[in-house]
């Protein structure tokens, strides 16, 4: 299960990496997999609340999430 999130976590990444904008939907669904290898890390002890309810229509910067969730997981 860590190995396939883990490696549909980089295919994604690797597939939008020359992409300025991306779908929010889309980021969330690569979260999805970057959290499910954080809570392998941290067990219990960290926890995500997020809500991809009307983001089909909205664009964000690639991998930005990404990047603002592993900094939150430093701390």
């Amino acid at each position: 299960m860590f190995v396939e999130h883990l490696s549909d976590f980089y295919r994604s990444i690797l597939q939008y990496r020359d992409d300025d904008l991306i779908l929010l939907k889309e980021e969330f669904s690569i979260m999805d997999n970057y959290i499910f290898l954080l809570k392998q890390r941290f067990g219990s002890s960290i926890v995500f609340d997020i809500s991809d309810t009307g983001t089909e229509q909205y664009f964000y910067y690639s991998s930005d999430i990404a990047v603002i969730i592993g900094e939150c997981s430093k701390t």
